[in-house]
């Protein structure tokens, strides 16, 4: 063991093999043995004093223990598990230098009684100069509010009571207030019209349609469509309905995807059959990287020629299309729409009922047609 700071009950310590600093020492009886998880030594500080007094609020006067950014974006790193966490780590040490230190209840965007910008309005003010997107802006706030939400509502503390007794979301920067701070605005994701698919689809080579099909049928990411493999492929024992399911280690957020396959989805899988013997989607015997490559966006040039609106699409705007198709034409509630979107919900055991892959099922075979007229066929190979 290394160098100790002097203070009575609690002490940072550096530890073998770590160079972040750890709480250790005994106090109102309680051995502690922790990260701090910085490295910074002055940080340490405050965290193991933030720590000390929540644990005497808590045995002395009853207090429910307060939480600062920095406490809780440590069990955020650490306990999640999807694979863009690293895009966290990069927004929460950004944003650790105005609002680590704060208890997650002073956290909010806008102005306090002095008129001065708050903590986290300055951030954002900070990344505005930095020439930063209000879509990177964005994606740190939602980092905040990710944070917060399994605060109140799934990590437990002391007599299993939530960390936090309510979390209120910190609002995001709109298109208008982009426009006021001069700073490039958050793209909006196309959704395709039939009209639209029918146009950019014949454009496309065969390989690329198939998977365009598969996205827009099923709201698989890029990557998801990407990396499909053969092996993911089941079919119910009892109910004989097809589907995949991606491992949570090869899906976004870590937990296991069922993705279900309605008409024009199984079509295009029996189309594949045989091409490859691993992966799904292949061209001359190779697995196919990314959608949106030259092959792809020449057949979207030549698209918009006949229809402008095609311009403004791009790969994410099949899962777009996707997701408004079941809201506006299946009527799938939300939840539902989350599961078949492949967002963290339910658990597996649910998904794998026959109930529910029925309902996910008929969910999507609403999406195959046009509503309220036969869709025009695509053109061959």
């Amino acid at each position: 063991m290394g160098r100790k700071t002097k203070s009575s009950g609690l002490k940072i310590v550096k530890i073998q093999r770590s160079s972040n600093w750890h709480i250790h020492g005994t106090i109102h009886g309680r051995r502690v043995r922790q990260s701090t998880g910085t490295d910074d030594a002055e940080a340490a500080e405050v965290i193991r004093a933030n720590f000390v007094k929540q644990i005497t609020d808590q045995v002395v006067y009853g207090k429910n223990p307060e939480y600062d950014f920095n406490t809780l974006a440590t069990k955020h790193l650490k306990e999640n598990t999807k694979k863009t966490i690293i895009d966290d780590c990069f927004h929460i040490k950004k944003l650790k230098k105005y609002i680590g230190t704060l208890m997650m209840p002073q956290i909010y965007r806008g102005y306090d009684e002095r008129g001065n910008p708050t903590h986290l309005e300055q951030f954002i003010f900070g990344e505005v100069k930095q020439g930063n997107s209000a879509s990177t802006i964005n994606h740190a706030l939602t980092v905040i509010n990710t944070i917060g939400n399994a605060a109140s509502k799934r990590w437990r503390g002391p007599g299993g009571k939530p960390l936090l007794a309510n979390w209120s979301s910190v609002q995001k920067v709109s298109q208008k207030e982009a426009k006021a701070l001069g700073v490039k605005a958050s793209r909006r994701g196309h959704v395709l019209t039939w009209d639209e698919q029918i146009v950019l689809f014949n454009e496309l080579p065969l390989h690329l349609r198939q998977m365009a099909e598969f996205a827009i049928n099923t709201g698989c990411r890029q990557k998801e469509v990407t990396g499909m493999k053969w092996e993911w492929f089941l079919t119910h024992p009892t109910s004989g309905i097809q589907y995949f399911v991606i491992p949570g280690e090869d899906h976004k957020n870590g937990q296991d995807r069922i993705v279900v396959l309605n008409e024009v989805a199984l079509r295009v899988i029996e189309q594949c059959k045989g091409d490859h013997p691993v992966f799904v989607f292949t061209y001359k015997g190779r697995p196919v990287k990314k959608i949106n490559n030259s092959a792809y966006q020449s057949a979207r040039k030549r698209a918009s020629l006949k229809l402008p609106d095609i311009a403004k699409s791009h790969v994410h705007s099949l899962r777009h299309t996707f997701g408004t198709r079941l809201r506006n034409q299946a009527l799938c509630p939300e939840e539902e729409r989350k599961d078949l979107m492949g967002h963290k919900s339910r658990t597996m055991t649910e998904h794998y009922s026959v109930p529910e892959l029925r309902r996910m099922l008929d969910y999507c075979s609403k999406i195959t047609h046009r509503p309220s007229t036969q869709m025009a066929l695509l053109r061959n190979g």
